[in-house]
């Protein structure tokens, strides 16, 4: 009998083993699962060293983003355009201050053509446009109201990665 008792002891203290286990692991994780979702500014903005961004940040967080990482080259449909230099192997161009809805920007040099997008109603961007070492022209064309293309054309020297 003694030697039933015991195994018996011993079973109920695996099952208390066990099931304190369970519990150990189960309430945290059932106090996950009933509390309310963290959102998304919090997880923008939790001061981590990352550069990644979460899915499903905005285009315009995304593109600022891009800004501050500094491979965007930034013109105005205002202004003069001057050559830019830059050690970039790939940059986008953001077009603003246009009145403007139908853009095309090639690159004549390697004859890339880039895919136009619109941020809001008077900022573009391109996808990333390859640069070439040496000169590179960027012919921008807009259409006008009456449905003729304007043509503008942007430099971009590209220096090769070894000079600073």
């Amino acid at each position: 009998m003694t030697s039933k008792n015991s195994q018996e002891n011993r079973e109920n203290q695996i099952l208390a083993g066990i099931a304190f286990v369970v519990a150990l692991i189960g309430i945290p994780a059932f106090n996950q699962f009933i509390q309310e979702p963290t959102e998304i500014q919090d997880l923008q903005t939790n001061g981590g060293t990352s550069n990644r961004l979460p899915a499903t940040v905005k285009k315009e967080l995304w593109l600022a983003k891009a800004i501050k990482k500094g491979n965007s080259v930034f013109v105005s449909c205002q202004k003069e355009w001057r050559p830019q230099n830059t050690h970039l192997a790939k940059v986008r161009i953001e077009i603003s201050d246009c009145e403007r809805e139908e853009f095309k920007v090639e690159n004549k040099t390697n004859q890339y053509t880039a895919t136009v997008f619109p941020i809001n109603q008077r900022i573009f961007t391109t996808d990333f446009i390859d640069l070439i070492e040496g000169d590179n022209e960027i012919l921008i064309s807009t259409k006008t109201k009456d449905q003729q293309w304007e043509s503008k054309t942007l430099r971009l020297v590209r220096s090769s990665s070894t000079e600073k």
